[in-house]
Parts: C-alpha cells; sequence; structure tokens
C-alpha cells in the first residue's frame, strides 16, 4: 500500500470515528473567542508530501544521532588515553623530582 493510500485509509477511518458536534445553544463571547478555528483538510497528495517529509526529518536525525554517538565514544577514547598519559607523566615527574629537583616544564620537555 502506497503512502497516499495508507493516508487516505487513515483520514477514512478517523472521519468515520468522529461524532458530529452539538451546536452550541448560547455561546459567550469568549466562549467562541477560545473555540479553536476549523482547519482545512489537506489533500491527499499535500498530506503524503507530508508524511515523507516527516520520515526524511526523523531519518536524517537518526543518522545525525548515530554519527554523534561515534564521535563521542571517540573523544571518550581520546580523553581516557591522554588521562593515561598524563598519570604517567605524573608519576615520572614525582619520581625524577625525588632524585633530582628539576622545574617541571624541563622534565615535560625531557620526556618528549
Amino acid at each position: 500500500m502506497h503512502t497516499v493510500q495508507k493516508t487516505a485509509a487513515f483520514e477514512a477511518r478517523a472521519s468515520a470515528k468522529r461524532a458530529p458536534a452539538a451546536p452550541a445553544a448560547r455561546a459567550s463571547t469568549k466562549t467562541a473567542a477560545r473555540r479553536p478555528k476549523a482547519v482545512p483538510r489537506p489533500s491527499p497528495a499535500e498530506a503524503a508530501d507530508a508524511l515523507d517529509d516527516a520520515w526524511a526529518v526523523l531519518s536524517e536525525a537518526l543518522v545525525i544521532r548515530e554519527q554523534l554517538s561515534t564521535a563521542c565514544a571517540e573523544v571518550k577514547t581520546a580523553i581516557d588515553a591522554i588521562r593515561a598519559r598524563l598519570e604517567r607523566l605524573g608519576i615520572m615527574i614525582l619520581e625524577k623530582e625525588a632524585d633530582d629537583p628539576q622545574p617541571a616544564d624541563q622534565l615535560l620537555e625531557q620526556g618528549s
């Protein structure tokens, strides 16, 4: 079943379920102002286009979500590697300072 046919079938079921609205005997101006205005029903072609657009947006969002998830995993891996390296450098600096006190920048230059 094509999208247009699905949309038409959905609209037919929805209109069959709706009960006719009872007219209000006396509506105040405030009540009338709050009542929503009728929205024209789109044609089946317009509904199909809207549905296709919605699926396209959803698909793009899912692709972007997957790419962001991959990028976050890569960033986490890089951060973990940097932390491990900094911890090793910290241990090396503490060991060097115990034997030969030098400024930390010189130790970092020597370690590279």
